[in-house]
């Protein structure tokens, strides 16, 4: 039992920050926790085993900071928990790139590892920006020691609240493969993102993560 949390924790901790988004409509969301100013809600999607999750928070930090904290994979290792290794593969455009990510998991669980693919779509209208990302198939060989997560999506909607202040909808949900029980995610859903959104606005602060220009951020 207490492997089994160890795992629970892990993942979610892991899986908060690139998660599968789909949306489950008519299922209302239920408030897991609400804590320091990060709501986290979960709902269980017809037909899945595995819960979608919804982030509301808000944060200190610019959207240029945050734009350069997502698209810095060389340093996630650094910065994203139990992560191994990530590397971009290719950078398509200013507001998108493709990126091999592997996580580390406790043992007998296998690490698991993905390709994403992370696209940035500003929308000057309504002066905000959407974060997306999604699984890749291809680019980088499925290896036996590891586990290709076989789906996943994320979306991330960010509007300015003040010159320094972030509010932030993060909606995903996670399967990360392999023979893990749904019951083992699911337990302890809302640790991961309450987490990762408790030390994302320490590492916005960052000085490699300062003075950064994105043309797509014109309004």
């Amino acid at each position: 039992m207490l492997m089994n949390r160890l795992i629970a924790v892990t993942l979610n901790v892991v899986f908060c920050l690139m998660g599968l988004a789909v949306r489950a409509q008519n299922t209302p969301w239920k408030l897991e926790k609400d804590k320091n100013g990060i709501q986290v809600f979960s709902r269980l999607p017809e037909g899945s085993r595995f819960k979608e999750m919804k982030v509301i928070c808000e944060i200190d930090g610019t959207m240029s900071q945050l734009c350069a904290y997502v698209s810095d994979v060389e340093h996630y290792p650094e910065v994203v928990y139990k992560n191994k290794q990530a590397y971009l593969i290719k950078r398509i455009n200013e507001r998108e790139m493709l990126y091999y990510n592997e996580t580390m998991l406790p043992w007998p669980v296998k690490n698991r590892d993905l390709v994403i693919h992370l696209t940035f779509i500003p929308d000057a209208a309504k002066k905000e920006l959407r974060i997306h990302t999604e699984n890749a198939a291809g680019y980088v060989a499925v290896q036996s020691d590891k586990v290709r997560v076989p789906y996943w999506r994320a979306d991330w909607t960010v509007v300015k609240r003040g010159p320094d202040r972030l509010g932030i909808e993060y909606v995903f949900r996670v399967d990360p493969g392999g023979e893990i029980p749904a019951w083992v995610i699911n337990m302890t859903a809302a640790v991961g993102p309450y987490t990762s959104f408790s030390g994302m606005e320490g590492f916005l602060k960052l000085p490699r993560y300062q003075n950064r220009q994105f043309s797509f951020l014109n309004f």
